[in-house]
């Protein structure tokens, strides 16, 4: 009977051991994955902070030209003007200013790399692209776009304001100011990449209005048994999302924990059900 009595302690030390176990991992599992989201908001807001800025100092330079009326303005000279700003404040540098009156580009900044662009028509229906163009004239609003990375050309973050006049209390359309973004310089702006250093894998994506999401930018492979961390943030009229993942697999020891925890449990419940079978008295009539 001692050695049953001895052999059922030892069961349940064991049994409270996995249970243990399991509870330490579980804690420190779930530390770890807040850990991770918190990295995640934080790389989330920074995307979300330096496309702000690119907006609203764009928005500036748009202001003045209404407030003006084109009028007087080196444009040259404020297009550099925002460039400097821009990559002093975010890291951020423009890949091109350009200014289209009526819808068509008379002026880009730097000229150099983009003179082909002058003469373009952003309201030319031949252009396979969205109607950012049109949208921001009916809105009277700036907006933003993207150009999803493909094989032949890279990723652009591309703003579309439109310039208006106030004549006689109506409002008349004058051209658009529109700015270009590099996407692989946003990204690396935003220090992206730093996340990877951080042990996680990541995917930035662009969410559509109808609801599609186009994978802009990816590093490592996820692990389809962990659910990814996934935050949406808006840029504007835009919607993005940021998913992480550990890029170390969880530890397999919880498994061996459950199963330790389930066989002693179950070792524990037939030892005492033997326990009790033996000290039982015997039920019969004595004379």
């Amino acid at each position: 009977m001692r050695k049953l009595w001895i052999a059922l302690s030892i069961l349940l030390f064991l049994f409270s051991l996995s249970v243990g176990h399991m509870f330490f991992q579980w804690r420190n599992a779930n530390q770890e994955r807040k850990a991770y989201e918190q990295i995640t908001q934080e790389r989330a807001n920074r995307i979300a902070f330096l496309m702000d800025v690119v907006a609203k100092r764009a928005d500036k330079l748009r202001n003045q030209f209404q407030l003006r009326h084109a009028k007087n303005i080196n444009f040259s000279e404020e297009a550099q003007s925002l460039c400097n700003t821009v990559q002093a404040e975010t890291g951020v540098s423009l890949k091109l200013v350009a200014l289209a009156p009526r819808g068509k580009i008379s002026e880009v900044y730097p000229r150099a790399s983009n003179e082909s662009l002058i003469g373009l028509n952003f309201f030319d229906r031949k252009r396979n692209r969205t109607d950012l163009e049109k949208q921001a004239f009916q809105k009277g609003e700036s907006l933003l776009d993207i150009l999803v990375p493909s094989e032949r050309t890279h990723g652009l973050i591309g703003y579309r304001a439109p310039i208006l006049w106030k004549v006689k209390d109506e409002q008349k359309f004058w051209g658009f100011l529109a700015l270009a973004v590099n996407l692989e310089d946003f990204c690396r702006a935003a220090e992206i990449d730093d996340l990877e250093e951080q042990g996680l894998n990541y995917r930035l994506f662009f969410i559509s209005d109808n609801g599609d999401s186009f994978l802009l930018r990816e590093k490592g492979n996820f692990n389809d048994k962990v659910e990814p961390i996934r935050i949406f943030f808006h840029l504007k009229n835009l919607t993005w999302e940021l998913q992480t993942s550990p890029k170390d697999e969880p530890p397999p020891s919880s498994f061996y924990g459950v199963a330790g925890a389930v066989l002693s449990g179950l070792a524990i419940f037939c030892l005492i059900g033997l326990a009790v079978k033996k000290q039982r008295i015997p039920d019969y009539e004595t004379d």
